[in-house]
């Protein structure tokens, strides 16, 4: 069951990872056709660049904790820490994923035995319980709508 849960947050990862990515090439764009001060432009800029930065960490991580790969739990946590400040969503996921990550049941999963046990038995589809999956697509697809709504709205101004 810790296999699926793991599997089930990279794949959350993933999806926020990509809208985050998305997020803040729309952020760059606006901010680059909005804003006339330079300063101001500037940090906007750069703030953008490490939302977007932070998003191909959380991204990729995820894909490591689909594949299992045992640098991806450390990555993992590196990106939920960075997922903290996108409140409320974010928070969650991040709170959920820390739990989930610093587990002992988790270092199990990434062990080199688990890795052998799995490359020696037949591999079958797994089901993680229906609450999982609801904290953890809920953040997931409000992200992604929401950043869809920022690019239309974006493509109606001016």
């Amino acid at each position: 069951m810790q296999e699926a849960t793991i599997r089930h947050l990279g794949a959350s990862f993933v999806c926020v990872g990509i809208a985050l990515f998305l997020q803040g090439g729309v952020n760059v764009v606006t901010v680059q056709r909005f804003v006339d001060n330079d300063e101001a432009r500037l940090v906007a800029t750069v703030v953008s660049g490490v939302l977007t930065l932070g998003a191909l960490l959380v991204g990729l991580s995820g894909v490591g904790l689909l594949k299992l790969a045992p640098a991806a739990r450390y990555a993992g946590i590196v990106g939920a820490v960075f997922l903290v400040i996108l409140c409320p969503c974010g928070t969650w996921l991040s709170i959920y994923a820390l739990i989930v990550l610093f587990s002992k049941s988790t270092g199990t999963v990434f062990s080199e035995d688990y890795a052998e046990v799995i490359a020696a038995t037949r591999r079958t589809r797994l089901h993680a319980p229906g609450g999982t999956l609801i904290v953890l697509w809920t953040p997931a697809v409000f992200v992604v709508v929401s950043s869809l709504i920022g690019v239309f709205r974006m493509a109606t101004l001016r």
